[in-house]
């Protein structure tokens, strides 16, 4: 579990601390005396998510605003246990991880990111949704 909060931990804020506290404790997991009184389940998927970048979904918006709100919601209910969801609300400056960049809009909106760059704007939660749920198929895939 250590190995998997310190390797989302590095996802959400860039700090290399945690990053090296994530391999640390996978280290530690792979030593034969120490690997063979653990699950393996667990071990592999910490191994799994230290390899890939979560799903990360942002929502840019005023946190006042209702839209906001319903995109975080749907972004927090997907069912994905390995994801990265911010609410960046301009107004109070940048997120503590800011790796991509978001062009200015009047309403609010979410975006899907992966490598540096962002899906186009899902302006309702129902757009939010069908992204969601092509992405996790799209995921599904890679990893058969």
């Amino acid at each position: 579990m250590l190995a998997r909060v310190a390797n989302l931990a590095f996802h959400y804020t860039a700090n290399p601390a945690h990053r090296e506290l994530a391999d640390q404790a996978l280290g530690y997991l792979a030593r034969p005396e120490v690997a063979r009184r653990f699950n393996t389940g667990g071990v592999l998927l910490a191994d799994w998510e230290r390899a890939r970048d979560p799903l990360h979904v942002t929502v840019v918006g005023a946190r006042t605003e209702p839209v906001s709100r319903a995109l975080l919601d749907t972004a927090l209910r997907e069912p994905a246990s390995y994801k990265r969801v911010e609410l960046w609300d301009p107004a109070e400056g940048p997120l503590p991880h800011a790796d991509v960049s978001f062009p200015p809009r009047s309403r609010p909106a979410a975006y899907l990111c992966t490598a540096g760059r962002c899906s186009a704007p899902a302006d309702t939660a129902e757009a939010l949704k069908a992204r969601l749920r092509r992405a996790t198929l799209d995921s599904a895939h890679a990893v058969r």
